[in-house]
């Protein structure tokens, strides 16, 4: 009798010992589909494959995730292509008679079609992962690129798609100088579109020199602003424009960087590390006035 209570306690001991870990694995699993969704594809792979060693194996919710991580993984390195490769290959043999998976099983199907077109030989792992590496960098310097125009619009407040009006009031730069010189000039161009402009023209030289243009809808299109003016300080402005040209080329990429002539330069904005569309240009351009007055302008079009 003493035998049988002992034998039951283990069986009833394992028992709960093995929904308790079924429990912790499905928790587990919930914690990798989280972080699956939210784009964190490592820590959804790390999540799934200690679902897997909870379970002590796996099944096909847990290989369909398995595979769909490593395969977003896959842009950032490659050397895991050999297992993703395997895990489809174990997906589409062990489930194919699986109706309950069909979904799942095309989306495999096509990810295994795609891959093997792609080598896994040491060497093409290299090759790829050097790829990626490129693409890595560009987006990188895309992002920093994209980050440092909207300082450069916060910091001159410029803000595109205004009317004349928005656009004076929400920029307090000019704002003040259009309360302070009631001397400004306005004009139209002869060309068409109709282009207006406003510009205020107290000191050329001095910081404060803002022109605006605006197009037949009367939206600001361009905005001239002074980066640095001011008397007697031509070599410096020189050697800083020097330098913000220097800065260009060493942070962003060359594709993104135009030179009209040895005083100007111009960078495109495009819209994401994904669209290339430009969405504004920015040039710095070097002005040599007199032999006491020069300066470095800025213009955002």
């Amino acid at each position: 009798m003493k035998k049988q209570l002992f034998i039951f306690s283990i069986l009833f001991f394992l028992a709960f010992s093995g929904k308790a870990q079924n429990t912790i694995a499905k928790m587990v699993y919930e914690e990798a589909e989280e972080a699956f969704d939210k784009e964190n594809y490592a820590l959804a792979l790390e999540k799934i494959e200690e679902t897997e060693k909870l379970l002590k194996n796996g099944n096909p919710k847990t290989l369909y995730l398995k595979i769909m991580a490593k395969y977003h993984l896959l842009k950032d390195d490659y050397a895991i292509i050999k297992s993703l490769k395997a895990d489809c290959k174990y997906y589409l043999n062990k489930y194919e008679s699986n109706d309950g998976v069909q979904d799942k099983y095309r989306e495999v199907y096509k990810i295994s079609k795609e891959l093997t077109a792609i080598g896994d030989s040491d060497e093409a792992i290299q090759k790829n992962n050097e790829k990626v590496k490129a693409e890595k960098i560009r987006k990188e310097k895309i992002k920093k690129l994209i980050f440092y125009a909207s300082e450069l619009c916060k910091k001159f407040q410029f803000k595109p798609g205004l009317d004349r009006s928005s656009f004076i009031q929400q920029n307090e730069f000019l704002r003040k100088v259009y309360l302070k010189y009631s001397g400004y000039y306005e004009g139209v161009a002869s060309y068409s579109p109709k282009i207006s402009f406003l510009g205020w023209e107290k000191d050329m030289c001095d910081t404060e020199y803002p022109v605006i243009s605006t197009n037949s809808d009367d939206v600001v299109i361009s905005y001239y602003i002074n980066y640095a003016g001011g008397k007697n300080k031509s070599d410096s402005h020189w050697d800083e424009f020097n330098n913000i040209k220097k800065s260009l080329y060493d942070q962003f990429d060359k594709k993104y960087i135009y030179e009209k002539d040895a005083q100007s330069i111009t960078i495109s904005i495009p819209k994401s590390t994904e669209d290339d569309t430009t969405v504004l240009y920015i040039s710095f351009h070097y002005q040599y006035l007199s032999k006491k007055y020069s300066r470095i302008y800025l213009i955002f079009q």
